[in-house]
């Protein structure tokens, strides 16, 4: 027998609940998602520690140094004929190929930890300071920690104390106990005096989160290093540590100018490149106000080819923060340069356009949203292009130009917005603050990690933010640390304002990984 079919439910009567549409104004746009590789560092200008040496009383062997320390009986006749073989074992080894080389350093390495086995007594200076060395040339940085920290304990009035903890510090930053190397300088003071200590204090307390303190004690110890002709790392870290930690671009420049002297080549070349680093780090205006301290250093030592095009970097920098009057200013210092530069800029032409290109993206900017601060510097960039522009390509700037003055003319009070092309070009020029947010999380480098990361950016009318979720939600550590850096930078990003009341919403999707070498 067939079923009946049941007849079609009868509307409730109740009202059924409808999304109403977005407001005509509204925008929602989804990016595609950034990869961005990201990279840690680790201190590495102490080189190798003092390697003291103990000279036998007369001319010896290996052979016999080894069979004398086999046969002491008591802890000071062992430690002695240890540091004598130790000593023998190491000058040998500079003569032997690595992997036989290695072998020997161990040798001298366990004979220094055999004198020591059964001690009843505090060891002798030496033979910790030896251990010391040789457990850190043999790779085992506990073990060379766990012997500079003796050394630390047992004589704390030595002349080399301070030295002793900073190579105790030194091999728990390079283990990656940051807790621990922190604990270790708790109360030390800073000194131009003791720079490598206040090197290694430096880096264990930006590890572990006093970015304040770490850049005190970086700046003493840039300040005091004895040979800065050979301090590549220390000048790669004073460089690193003022654009992470916040230092000011006027007191960075004292300390760079303490750092490298009165030599203006020099002083270009490290304010030059914490300028990159301060755009690695997200600091645009910053980045910009040391372009302009470089220059000013440098002063004649600068070559004609190099004003140009930082003055367009500086340029286009702005972009990042919404300021198309300073953008337009250094547009114009680029375009000016050029004519300082004369024959020498051979790449002429390649400014020339690259100039031209903000000055189309703020007439797109300005024909699509209408903010109206960006008008007059589209129009003043256009007129430095045409200035600066060989005849025959003239025409097109002209039209370009025309073009400008024929938007402003189509322009209609309560028109406007974002564009998704402008909005996902200015958006992905933020990109590298969310590189800076995942490398600073793993500043700590206990352990590495990746994934991916979600912001949702909601923008007002004005071009402001006035909401920012993200996924994960932002945290203490790992991707939820880096989530809540990003989240925080986010709030201050811009768009333009535009002419149509609504709200963007923009959802960015980044994948942070580590560079591979």
């Amino acid at each position: 027998m067939a079923r009946r079919r049941r007849p079609p439910r009868r509307p409730s009567g109740k009202a059924q609940a409808v999304a109403p549409p977005p407001p005509a104004g509204d925008l929602t746009v989804e990016l595609p998602k950034v990869e961005l590789k990201g990279g840690t560092y680790k201190p590495e200008a102490l080189g190798l520690p003092l390697m003291p040496f103990a000279e036998p009383k007369k001319k010896t062997t290996l052979e016999k140094a080894r069979a004398e320390l086999a046969k002491a009986k008591e802890q000071e006749e062992r430690e002695a004929r240890a540091q004598i073989l130790a000593t023998l074992l190491f000058r040998a080894s500079r003569s032997e190929p690595a992997d036989k080389s290695k072998l020997m350093l161990e040798e001298a390495r366990n004979g220094l930890r055999t004198a020591l086995q059964g001690a009843t007594q505090t060891p002798d200076v030496n033979t910790l300071r030896m251990l010391g060395a040789y457990e850190y040339l043999v790779g085992d940085l506990a073990g060379s920690a766990e012997a500079w920290g003796k050394l630390v304990a047992s004589f704390p009035q030595d002349k080399e104390v301070e030295s002793f903890r900073t190579w105790w510090v030194y091999c728990l930053l390079l283990s990656n106990k940051n807790a621990e190397a922190a604990a270790v300088v708790k109360g030390v003071v800073p000194s131009v005096k003791a720079p490598e200590l206040a090197y290694v204090t430096a880096w264990a307390r930006w590890r572990t989160g006093d970015n304040a303190g770490a850049w005190q004690a970086m700046r003493a110890a840039s300040i005091g290093w004895p040979d800065k002709t050979k301090a590549t790392a220390v000048e790669r870290d004073l460089i690193l540590m003022a654009a992470r930690t916040g230092a000011a671009v006027a007191e960075a420049k004292l300390v760079a100018s303490a750092f490298v002297g009165k030599d203006p080549a020099w002083q270009y070349s490290i304010l030059f490149r914490f300028s990159q680093f301060l755009t690695s780090s997200g600091r645009y205006p910053d980045t910009i106000a040391a372009v302009d301290a470089a220059l000013q250093a440098g002063g004649a030592m600068v070559a004609q080819q190099d004003p140009p095009k930082l003055r367009f970097q500086q340029a286009e920098l702005t972009l990042r923060f919404d300021d198309p009057v300073s953008g337009a200013r250094l547009g114009k210092q680029a375009l000016d340069a050029l004519t300082t530069c004369g024959a020498a800029c051979t790449d002429r032409a390649d400014v020339v356009a690259a100039v031209q290109r903000i000055a189309t993206f703020f007439h797109s900017i300005y024909g699509t949203s209408h903010d109206q601060r960006y008008y007059a510097p589209a129009k003043e960039l256009y007129d430095g292009v045409l200035a600066a522009t060989e005849a025959a390509k003239k025409p097109a700037v002209q039209q370009l130009i025309a073009q400008l003055e024929q938007t402003k003319k189509a322009i209609r009070p309560g028109g406007g917005v974002h564009d998704k092309e402008i909005v996902a070009a200015l958006l992905g020029l933020h990109a590298q603050e969310v590189l800076a947010c995942y490398e600073n999380a793993m500043v700590p480098a206990v352990a590495t990690f990746s994934g991916d990361l979600s912001l949702v950016l909601e923008f007002n009318a004005q071009g402001a933010v006035t909401g920012v979720t993200s996924t994960p939600p932002a945290g203490e550590a790992d991707l939820a640390a880096v989530a809540k850096c990003a989240s925080e930078r986010a709030r201050v990003w811009r768009l333009p304002a535009r002419g149509k009341p609504g709200v963007s919403r923009v959802t960015l999707n980044y994948g942070l990984a580590l560079s591979t070498p």
